[in-house]
């Protein structure tokens, strides 16, 4: 069997030849494959910051950086679309044209062209530091990349206080 996860795979072909008197001659013959990952992929995304009760449109500048085309730019120098395979807490939702509707199944590919109709609304009244991941990978066209991570950290928001009224 070839191991598709490792860089050089072999296989082995049993084969026999037989003359025309008979004689029959046996032997292996072992193929080396030498395999490349041609997957694209991106530098590690950074952690955001939005406020409490706050959300965050996700475009191509927060979740692409220093995209790279496994083969070498066949496919293009920007991927095709970004596959959403999880949100931990909170919202995530995509403009339609009309209104923003929430995604609610997994995974969920967003066409290059329209990550700015992503938004991410953490839980109303949450916050905290690593507070919600969303979970993506690039794809080109072709193949799809590792899983990438956004982490978003949720501030709390400065209130002023309130006076009750008599």
């Amino acid at each position: 069997a070839i191991d598709l996860g490792a860089n050089t795979s072999t296989a082995d072909f049993d084969f026999y030849v037989v003359d025309n008197v008979g004689t029959r001659s046996t032997s292996t013959y072992t193929a080396t494959i030498n395999l490349t990952d041609h997957r694209p992929s991106i530098s590690a995304p950074t952690a955001i910051v939005l406020f409490k009760d706050g959300s965050v449109n996700l475009d191509s500048a927060i979740l692409i950086k220093s995209f790279s085309d496994g083969d070498g730019g066949v496919q293009g120098s920007t991927p095709k679309s970004v596959i959403i395979t999880g949100v931990s807490t909170g919202t995530l939702s995509q403009y339609n044209g009309a209104s923003y509707q929430n995604i609610t199944s997994f995974p969920h590919e967003v066409n290059f062209a329209d990550l700015s109709d992503l938004k991410y609304t953490p839980v109303a009244g949450e916050s905290g530091a690593n507070y919600a991941n969303i979970s993506y990978k690039v794809f080109d066209g072709y193949s799809e990349s590792a899983v990438y991570q956004l982490s978003i950290n949720v501030n709390v928001t400065n209130t002023a206080p309130t006076s009750p009224t008599a």
